[in-house]
């Protein structure tokens, strides 16, 4: 497929072409018989490729992992992709040898558990009003504790 003008095509693309009519496949690869043919003899595999293995979760995972996991995709990563996305895996990796990933994930969690509610409360300062009188009501209740503990 590497040499073939219609291995420039995109996996979907060509199992879509696959079902053409000899007529209309003929408008777009040179040996339409051929191509049904591997097609063909290849739907099953070729309908399972995915990309799926070859991305990282997100939120991501925790620092040490993401760094292995970083590694192992960069081995099979750097044999077909170009430079680009090889230098972004990279990005990632160096970025999770950092001091700041841990809180950065934290925060990647957080944002994809809240809910729209809790996104409008923290917009709008209702959660930091909430937080505010909480915190006041704690220290009043300590102050409290402390004023009848025990001598």
């Amino acid at each position: 497929m590497e040499s073939a003008p219609a291995g420039r095509n995109a996996i979907p693309d060509l199992l879509e072409y696959a079902g053409y009519s000899k007529s209309k496949l003929d408008h777009y690869v040179e040996n339409a018989a051929l191509l049904k043919r591997r097609i063909a003899t290849n739907r099953t595999y070729l309908k399972g490729l995915s990309a799926e293995p070859l991305c990282v979760s997100w939120p991501p995972p925790e620092a040490a992992e993401l760094r292995y996991r970083t590694g192992e995709l960069l081995s099979v990563v750097g044999r077909f992709a170009d430079e680009g996305t090889a230098a972004a895996l990279r990005t990632v990796r160096e970025r999770a040898r950092g001091e700041a990933c841990d809180r950065l994930r934290d925060a990647a969690v957080a944002r994809s558990e809240l809910t729209d509610g809790e996104r409008e409360a923290i917009a709008s300062g209702e959660l930091a009003a909430e937080l505010a009188a909480a915190r006041t009501e704690l220290e009043r209740l300590n102050s409290t504790l402390e004023a009848h503990e025990a001598p």
